[in-house]
């Protein structure tokens, strides 16, 4: 198919929402089902009064025939369609023209309002990832700083197993001050921790 039957086609399409091709391919469906559905009711009816090879052999000779002559037949009237629903090209599809408007004083002002409102709120969310970022870290650091405690409070529970085994009752004292002062904020005074 030639450039400018693609093109023709293609405006055809956008013009009418439909094209040569598409009719016609359409209309061969159609015709072909309703003469496929034709010719096999025909052919059974026949295959109960005449030989099957016969039959069989004259219905596919038929529609080999069928399928040679209306491609041609179809070639023909989507020429003819195709001239029907042609498009000059000197005529511009709403979406080709050029379509302007002017704006008042008034618009303009509006306009720009909406412009600096729509900039304060960018710059508003911003900021605001650049916060969320910060305490994002914040918690990220004192997640860290908690598993280290959690980790030193898991240090001192060994002492404490030791210190019972060992019966230690001093060195017990000495854990529980620890952990409570950890629970606390590690706010404690080291002179505390003395024996």
């Amino acid at each position: 198919m030639s450039t400018k039957k693609i093109q023709a086609d293609e405006y055809s399409l956008q013009y009418y929402r439909i094209n040569a091709p598409i009719v016609m391919h359409l209309l061969f469906d159609s015709l072909t089902l309703t003469i496929g559905d034709y010719m096999h009711e025909s052919e059974e009816e026949y295959l109960s009064e005449y030989p099957k090879q016969k039959v069989l052999g004259v219905f596919r000779n038929l529609r080999k025939e069928y399928l040679k002559n209306i491609v041609s037949i179809m070639n023909e009237k989507e020429e003819e369609l195709r001239d029907l629903l042609l498009i000059p090209p000197n005529i511009l599809l709403p979406e080709d023209k050029c379509y302007s408007k002017i704006y008042s004083e008034e618009d303009v002002k509006q306009l720009k309002n909406e412009i600096d409102e729509l900039e304060k709120l960018y710059l508003t969310k911003k900021a605001c990832k650049c916060t969320y970022e910060k305490e994002l870290e914040t918690l990220e650091n004192l997640l860290t700083s908690y598993q280290n405690i959690n980790g030193f409070a898991n240090k001192l529970k060994k002492i404490q197993k030791v210190a019972e085994k060992s019966k230690l009752k001093e060195m017990f004292n000495v854990y529980d001050k620890c952990v409570s002062a950890l629970m606390e904020n590690l706010d404690f005074d080291v002179e505390e921790l003395k024996f």
